[in-house]
């Protein structure tokens, strides 16, 4: 079924009124049980058939899927073949649906391309997290950084600016407690590829448990820890990030450092901040694009747009797409990434006046239905295009019960200034990486005291 032309236009209109940072009016929420998902996204599929309608259906793991290893995932859509191909000769073509930092990408490197796939929009919410989202577009508002009244689900499904829009990718589902091991690589322009960091990472997320009932008791957006084993430089170092849903409050980085022997509060590991595992690509708060406190930027929701993104990619998690394989020169292996068309949120950050940071400028492109996916650029001081980012996200079918949504945390960040670029949080068979299980470690190990108890060597 195709979206009527007007139910459209009324639908952007919405979206573009008013900058007021509050919750909207109960009428207007109606459209949450009508053209709209319960999280705000569009239920049918374009006019072209091209992007297909929601369905809500869970998605059906594969066959050669073990139950008893639920950190491998194999590709659900192994059969499919590409569409098309976009590459340096057809890009005009495409490129009113491609992000500047892609198309520079095209430009740059006659080698790369991308294959684009059928759109197939499998992400899926748990019960409770439709029903908070349907709750939330009345009673979630953002005052003063800080989220109020908002229950465990999408915050703003009908956002009407670009602070909740962001607030939407800070908190996109992911499922609530989860473990898994992945790594961290750089690729330096001559295309020497350098192991930064091979962790094993607990996850928790307090916003997201189906206690959370908006009543200001859940005070954490999240907590995550990183035990680094690799390599021999680095094993033993931990990381701790707590981030509360009150910005305002301070969001402490604890550290330990083996040689040190000791638990650090690192305050300066934020904003533009290089990433410790990332060579100097990536700073701390361009991980997924954007992530940690919003306040350095005045934030603009242009609409949305349709647009080419990385999706269900499944096949950066499978052994054919090695470590060395996947990692090429100048970018990842376009045979391991998949492309599809997606309905994505436009949202433009521009640095305030007064404030430092790296970007003068971020452009994000956000998927309708997930909020983590997509493809970030950002601008130098003088306006030029510096880096852009792409998510490779995969929804995570291990465990229906528990709901564990998109992971979006696979990304690359190509430094279109050195040439370089860093692969982040991907899974590698060889180093037995596992994708997100679903499972909450004991609250202790959020602590600083666990970081030291467990990181001697």
């Amino acid at each position: 079924m195709n979206y009527g032309m007007k139910s459209i236009a009324l639908i952007l209109a919405a979206l573009g009124a008013g900058a007021a940072i509050a919750a909207i009016p109960a009428e207007e929420a109606k459209q949450l049980e009508g053209a709209l998902t319960p999280f705000g996204a569009i239920k049918a599929g374009n006019k072209s058939g091209t992007i297909p309608d929601y369905t809500g259906v869970p998605l059906t793991p594969p066959a050669s899927f073990d139950p008893k290893s639920p950190g491998y995932l194999p590709d659900p859509f192994a059969s499919d073949k590409p569409l098309f191909s976009i590459d340096a000769k057809n890009v005009a073509q495409y490129g009113d649906k491609l992000a500047e930092g892609v198309k520079a990408m095209l430009a740059r490197h006659p080698g790369y391309h991308l294959d684009v796939y059928p759109s197939r929009r499998t992400m899926i919410y748990p019960k409770y997290a439709l029903d908070g989202s349907r709750t939330n577009a009345t009673s979630c508002k953002l005052e003063n950084d800080d989220l109020i009244g908002c229950h465990a689900g999408v915050p703003f499904p009908i956002p009407k600016n670009g602070e909740e829009a962001i607030w939407n990718h800070l908190v996109a589902f992911s499922g609530v407690s989860n473990t898994y091991s992945l790594g961290s690589y750089v690729v330096d322009r001559s295309g020497r590829m350098t192991l930064m960091s091979w962790f094993r990472s607990s996850e928790d997320k307090p916003y997201w448990d189906a206690s959370n009932k908006g009543d200001g008791s859940t005070k954490l957006l999240s907590r995550v820890r990183y035990d680094t084993d690799e390599p021999a430089r680095s094993a033993g170092e931990r990381l701790l990030l707590i981030s509360p849903i009150d910005q305002k409050e301070v969001a402490p980085v604890y550290q330990y450092l083996p040689g040190q022997r000791r638990v650090k509060l690192s305050p300066d590991l934020a904003y533009d901040t290089p990433n410790p595992s990332s060579g100097g690509v990536s700073a701390m708060d361009e991980v997924r694009g954007f992530y940690g406190k919003t306040d350095r930027f005045n934030w603009k929701l242009i609409g949305k747009k349709e647009m080419y993104i990385p999706y269900n990619a499944y096949k950066t998690l499978s052994p054919e797409c090695s470590e060395e394989k996947m990692h090429t020169k100048d970018f990842l292996n376009p045979d391991c990434v998949r492309w599809e068309l997606h309905r994505v949120w436009q949202i433009e950050a521009t640095l305030k006046e007064g404030k430092r940071h790296i970007f003068s400028k971020r452009i994000m492109y956000i998927d309708e239905d997930s909020f983590g996916a997509g493809v970030y650029d950002g601008y130098d001081a003088a306006g030029n295009l510096y880096r852009t980012t792409q998510q490779l996200p995969y929804y995570v079918y291990s465990d229906p019960k528990q709901g564990q949504g998109m992971f979006s945390q696979p990304f690359v960040t190509y430094d279109l200034q050195t040439g370089a670029y860093g692969s982040f949080n991907h899974v590698a068979y060889s180093r037995k990486g596992q994708a997100p299980v679903a499972g909450r470690v004991a609250d202790r190990e959020y602590t600083p005291g666990a970081l030291a108890g467990g990181g001697i060597r």
